[in-house]
């Protein structure tokens, strides 16, 4: 093949170069100089592509003339060669011939292979009267290669014919064989693990029947060091018959489900007593049943009288499709002020592995606990009762090297709803209060977090994080902000202690990672948030920023994390910093 015709000339030329500069090996600087015998370059090409320094060292010799005669292969002049090298005491004096450019007359192929060729990059106008480059087509090669290996024919090949070539042209036919078509048999798992086939299937892209995919294949390793549930033993193997292929999969079972408690200390409201403890407690079970579905409780008692349960089922790949549902609930009560439930359910198409698109729909009420302290008011209160029912749209994109304690990738979850909210009147209020507000209105919610992980080396990585929300709605309570504060959002603060109708936290984090699950770590996150709620009209951009240390014991992952805020005008001070201590166990 005319390639291979290629890589023979350059072996050549690259042997003779190396020759010639043991030859007159030195250590002293040479000055390199390159003459051209018989040349058809213009100036401008004679400055672009023998362009070398004026002074090298002897080593450097061989590499830069290695380099300058693919340059001058790649823009044609395929029959370029060193006619000799000659060396003075400082002074190296290249010789070279370029004799002409080659361009291509026309490259021919068979009507079936059209379709295959334009979604591989091929162009007429590329190899029809234009510069011929041994890269380009080498290049078209690898990508016709790529297409069919990824659409059931591994074993297919690429090659020139009936070259016919003068002293400045090249015309060919260009022959693929596909060969044989392969497709998946079965998929096998050798191992402990409990998983559903089902399940496999889907999230790596192979499923029994479907076309041989070779990038599917080779990605295998990393999606599964991507599930929490289950691990390698060994590597994956494929075995190939006639017509097909089967994939055999070595797994076991990985503790993934997880027990976590945090406790904080923090100055207590009440001056009877100096601190106030608050928790926060969460059971994830996934896997428990083998379809990769994961179920999430979390209780966290935010001060003496508030308390918030949340309750979230995820089940993905049902009855053998790319479809999951999801389903929450969310109870919130603040003190004997008011009550908020939240409820609603989602389909998700998976596209990718555990990566989806959604539809949800969820619906919000809330309600007065106590209307006692409002018997004399005669303006509606900051919060109130009201429901709502938003429909929204939202995707989810994880790819870490390691769920827990990653050294790379990007995680998003970005979501957006819209829909009506109806404000209601409550009957121990006086309905005069209620004069000049509109009931019914629009309401747009949206939420953004991103966390990307970048390895700085073998142990420290980079944390940047952007986590953002918005709502929008003519009229907004007290009792639908978004609450901000503590170790999941904005830490150096109390727990949902700051209210905002809209907000945008950034976060750097510096971590040295100790072992797989351990790590310390130093922060800074920042934020801007408002409030508009109804009779507020607050804006602020605190930050916070502190150290921690994450580690391995028989009993989970223990976190420790130390932070200090700032917040409005007021000064940092020391013994206001948040104390926050976390077990995460896994079963």
């Amino acid at each position: 093949m005319l390639q291979s015709l290629f890589n023979k000339i350059t072996l050549l030329v690259s042997i003779l170069v190396m020759f010639f500069v043991l030859v007159s090996y030195s250590q002293k600087p040479i000055s390199l100089q390159v003459l051209v015998h018989d040349s058809i370059l213009s100036s401008k090409e004679k400055d672009a592509l023998l362009k070398l320094p004026n002074s090298v060292s002897s080593q450097e010799i061989n590499p830069l003339l290695q380099q300058l005669l693919l340059k001058l292969y790649e823009n044609g002049y395929i029959t370029a060669s060193i006619d000799s090298v000659k060396n003075e005491a400082s002074l190296c004096r290249v010789y070279l011939k370029t004799e002409h450019q080659f361009k291509w007359v026309k490259l021919t192929y068979k009507k079936a292979d059209e379709e295959m060729l334009s979604k591989s990059g091929y162009r007429d106008a590329l190899y029809n009267n234009n510069t011929f480059s041994a890269k380009q087509f080498s290049n078209l090669v690898e990508k016709i290669l790529n297409y069919c290996e990824n659409n059931g024919y591994p074993f297919s090949t690429v090659k020139l014919d009936s070259i016919k070539t003068d002293e400045k042209s090249i015309g060919a036919y260009l022959e693929i064989e596909k060969n044989k078509k392969i497709t998946i048999d079965s998929v096998l798992i050798k191992g402990n693990a409990k998983i559903s086939l089902n399940y496999i299937y889907h999230y790596l892209g192979i499923a029994p029947g479907s076309l041989y995919n070779e990038s599917a294949i080779r990605n295998i390793s990393s999606k599964i060091k991507s599930l929490p549930f289950v691990k390698e033993t060994k590597p994956y193997e494929v075995y190939f018959t006639e017509k097909n292929a089967q994939i055999v999969l070595y797994l076991d079972n990985k503790l993934a489900s997880r027990i976590n408690g945090i406790a904080g200390i923090m100055p207590s409201e009440n001056k009877a007593q100096k601190w106030q403890f608050t928790g926060d407690a969460e059971i994830k079970s996934i896997n428990a049943i083998g379809k990769g579905e994961t179920l999430n409780l979390n209780w966290k008692k935010l001060s003496t009288k508030t308390q918030e349960l949340n309750l979230s089922l995820v089940l993905p790949y049902l009855i053998k499709t790319p479809f999951g549902l999801e389903s929450n609930l969310k109870v919130y009560i603040k003190d004997t002020l008011y009550r908020t439930i939240d409820v609603g359910g989602g389909i998700q198409y998976y596209y990718s592995g555990n990566n989806y698109v959604k539809a949800s729909i969820q619906n919000s009420s809330s309600s007065i606990i106590s209307t006692s302290q409002f018997a004399t008011i005669t303006t509606l209160p900051s919060y109130a009762d009201f429901s709502s029912t938003l429909y929204g749209t939202g995707v989810k994109i994880e790819k870490l090297d390691y769920r827990y304690n990653p050294r790379k990738g990007i995680v998003a979850d970005v979501n957006i709803a819209a829909g009506q909210k109806t404000i209601k009147q409550n009957v121990f209020l006086d309905a005069s209060l209620y004069d000049g507000l509109d009931l019914k209105t629009r309401q747009i919610k949206g939420s953004a977090k991103i966390d990307t992980y970048i390895p700085l080396s073998k142990r420290f990585v980079l944390n940047l994080g952007l986590n953002a929300a918005l709502i929008n709605s003519p009229t907004i309570f007290e009792n639908e902000l978004f609450r901000l504060g503590g170790i999941n959002t904005l830490r150096g603060f109390d727990d949902q202690s700051i209210l905002a109708s809209s907000y945008a936290i950034g976060t750097i984090e510096y971590r040295y990672l100790l072992e797989q699950n351990s790590y310390i770590h130093v922060f800074f996150n920042g934020a801007y948030y408002e409030n508009t709620s109804r009779g507020n009209a607050v804006y602020d951009t605190p930050y916070g920023f502190g150290a921690g240390i994450s580690f391995e014991t028989k009993a989970g992952i223990v976190k420790f994390d130390y932070a200090l805020g700032k917040q409005f005008d007021n000064p940092i001070l020391l013994r206001a910093g948040k104390v926050h201590v976390g077990l995460v166990g896994t079963f």
